[in-house]
């Protein structure tokens, strides 16, 4: 990293961070710690809770989720599950790609409730938090509803906890 810039006649003495990889690592902390009082906690993407393509000339991919959480649902002994997707980009400046919706539509489809299919994407922002749902529609119905939360990133951890909680499915009672 020091001679990446020597050609300018700069050095950069810096460190490189794979920053997306890091922005999922905090959305997991943050998600499981807004889920555990409510009686939440998180299950594996992968194995037999995953979602598996198969078929394409011998080639097998998966749907995993940055976070799969197991939460009591408005029965309190039926458990829903909430796939929650970590996004480092700016949806507070631009809409959500296709490719994005694609992906959480596949995550609600597999993992939660046909009658309420859901999933989540949270993103970094600055100057306070959001909060807005997609709601995809088809000629057949409703496909599912996709919330997308941006966390001020220059709040303290307890705060952006709470934004979180606003998504959870006991948020909507």
């Amino acid at each position: 990293m020091t001679d990446i810039l020597i050609d300018r006649g700069t050095a950069a003495d810096g460190l490189l961070l794979a920053v997306p990889a890091l922005w999922e690592a905090v959305i997991r902390r943050l998600a499981v710690d807004a889920a555990v009082p409510h009686g939440g906690h998180t299950v594996p993407s992968n194995g037999a809770t995953g979602i598996t393509v198969r078929g394409d000339l011998g080639i097998t991919s998966a749907f995993r989720p940055d976070v799969l959480l197991s939460l009591p649902g408005y029965d309190p002994t039926v458990r829903t599950l909430l796939p929650v997707d970590a996004k480092y980009k700016r949806y507070d400046r631009h809409g959500v790609g296709a490719a994005d919706v694609h992906q959480l539509l596949t995550y609600s489809a597999g993992y939660t409730p046909s009658d309420n299919p859901r999933a989540a994407i949270v993103h970094p922002r600055t100057k306070g938090h959001s909060h807005r749902v997609l709601q995809v529609d088809s000629p057949q119905g409703g496909l599912g509803n996709i919330h997308v939360l941006g966390v001020d990133t220059h709040e303290p951890p307890q705060q952006v906890i709470t934004w979180v909680s606003s998504m959870l499915p006991w948020a909507d009672r």
